[in-house]
Order: structure tokens, then C-alpha cells, then sequence
């Protein structure tokens, strides 16, 4: 599953950044929707509910190992994504 997710992720920086090249503003914002709301909410989510919900100790253990010093202070701050970082 989060590998299927991280495929989605690719696809939609990919067609993210295209539509910033090509200022193609709809084509970026219809792919960080799209993703968001039909891969990440809808399906990735609801998929790792257990995680949350306790049932899942080993993806429990593994999503407590992310280290907060690792994250940028804000999504305000954070590095913009290329496509190069995203290829799976």
C-alpha cells in the first residue's frame, strides 16, 4: 500500500510541476486535488485506519520511528518537490 501510494504521489508532482512549467494552473491544482482527495483521503487512508486505531502494532511501531526533527518547521518553509525526487 505505500508503495502504491508513493506511485501516486510521483504521477501528481509530475503533472504538478508540468502545469507550473506550461502555466497550466488548473492542470497543477487538479493534481494535488486529485490526489489528495481520491488517492490519499479516500483509499490510503482508509486503508491504514487500523494503524491509527491500534490494531496494527508493527505499522504502529514504524510510523512512531519518523523523527519530527526531520520535518521542516511549516509547509511554508518546506522544499518544493522535483520530479526526481519522487520517481519510484
Amino acid at each position: 500500500m505505500d508503495k502504491w501510494i508513493l506511485s501516486c504521489l510521483s504521477t501528481a508532482v509530475s503533472a504538478c510541476n508540468a502545469g507550473f512549467q506550461q502555466y497550466d494552473f488548473s492542470r497543477a491544482t487538479s493534481a494535488i486535488y486529485n490526489f489528495f482527495l481520491y488517492e490519499l483521503c479516500d483509499v490510503y487512508l482508509e486503508a491504514v485506519k487500523p494503524v491509527f486505531q491500534g490494531s496494527d502494532e508493527s505499522a504502529k511501531s514504524a510510523a512512531r520511528s519518523v523523527r519530527i526533527e526531520t520535518l521542516p518547521p511549516s509547509i511554508c518553509v518546506a522544499h518544493y518537490s522535483t520530479d526526481a525526487e519522487f520517481q519510484v
